[in-house]
Formats: C-alpha cells, structure tokens, sequence
C-alpha cells in the first residue's frame, strides 16, 4: 500500500489536483492594504516552492519531518490568514505523532489541493 502512496503522490500533477471541486482559498486579511497584499503574495510563493518538501518528506518515509511541516503550515498559513489549513495540518500532526503512515496519503493530497486552491493576490 505505501508503494501504491508514494506512487499516487508523484505521479498527481498539479493541474489534475486544481482540478478538484475545491473553492478558491482566500486569505481572511485585508488585502485592500497593499503592505498586507505583498505579505500574503510573498506567502503563498513561499507556500507553493515549500509544499514540494512534504512530498519528498513522504516518499522518504521521514515522519518526524512531515509533522514539522504539518506544524510550520498550521501556524504560518493561520497566520497569514488561510484557515483552511488549519484541520488538515492539525490532523497530518496527529498522524505523524502516531506514526499512522496508513492515514496520512488522504490529508496529505487534502493540503496539497488546498494549495493549488490558494489565490495569490496581485502586490
């Protein structure tokens, strides 16, 4: 099964994942200020080179390291106002605590298309 992960992990492009039902993911701070708009646009840049890491974390089999992922994204993405992080990054924490290997694929391609989601607003 973990074969069958590692390949579904690498083979998903990520235009098969935007085109997923999920909804835009906006952040929640006032993008009307544009000191406010470049923070989160140098954001969601920082997320999308960020989130190939978790991937690789994966296929090593590197637990310890995709919780410590799972909890940078938690707090940087609330932070920055992408609440729908927050769950799934909670969530992949608690596995990788467990060391559940078995239920990590589903919210790891859960946070993987809420990156895809993630607008990036114009600095």
């Amino acid at each position: 099964m973990l074969n069958e992960v590692k390949s579904l992990l690498s083979e998903t492009k990520s235009t098969e994942r935007a085109q997923s039902r999920r909804a835009p993911v906006v952040s929640t701070l006032p993008l009307d200020d544009p000191e406010f708009r470049e923070i989160v646009a140098g954001f969601t840049g920082k997320l999308r080179s960020e989130v190939g890491k978790l991937s690789e974390f994966w296929h090593r089999h590197d637990v310890e390291s995709v919780g410590q992922f799972a909890h940078w994204l938690k707090g940087a993405a609330g932070t920055m106002g992408f609440r729908e992080f927050t769950t799934p990054s909670n969530r992949l924490m608690q596995l990788a605590r467990e060391n559940n290997i078995s239920q990590m694929e589903s919210t790891i391609t859960e946070i993987l298309e809420l990156v895809d989601a993630t607008v990036t607003p114009v600095p």
